[in-house]
């Protein structure tokens, strides 16, 4: 017996899904490859990364406690985690928690956010033409 298939735009709307997830992917991998870092650390590092963005002048602490909340990650690793960020001049203990450092990386930053951008321009366009196909083949919007 064959599963119903989904109408046209919602079909166009998973296919978007799939193809976020995918870049997402290749982000996380060319992140790893070029930064010469794990997933966890990648993680904790980003966590890091994004609490230091928040305020509009100095990064704000982030807890071990709070970090491995935040990423699912168990506390003791997050731990060994930070302790090899700190080597790598990646992360820096603090009075209340962890903040992170770019440790040289920024070049290789910048170079992955420019990657980064490109693959999500031709998403932002595969997208598009899949959602535009979807409508003129008669699929309802609301």
């Amino acid at each position: 017996m064959n599963a119903p298939s989904e109408p046209p735009l919602e079909a166009a709307g998973t296919r978007a899904g799939w193809h976020l997830l995918h870049r997402v992917l290749d982000d996380v991998i060319l992140a790893t490859a070029t930064l010469g870092t794990d997933l966890e650390s990648l993680l904790i590092w980003g966590v890091l990364a994004r609490a230091r963005l928040a305020p509009p002048l100095a990064p704000r602490p982030v807890r071990v406690r709070d970090l491995a909340q935040l990423t699912g990650i168990p506390r003791e690793t997050v731990r060994r985690k930070l302790i090899g960020l700190e080597a790598a001049g990646r992360a820096e203990r603090v009075v209340r928690g962890w903040v992170a450092r770019t440790a040289g990386d920024e070049a290789a930053l910048r170079r992955l956010a420019e990657a980064s951008l490109q693959r999500l321009r031709a998403t932002a366009r595969e997208i598009d033409a899949a959602t535009r196909y979807s409508r003129s083949s008669g699929a309802k919007t609301a």
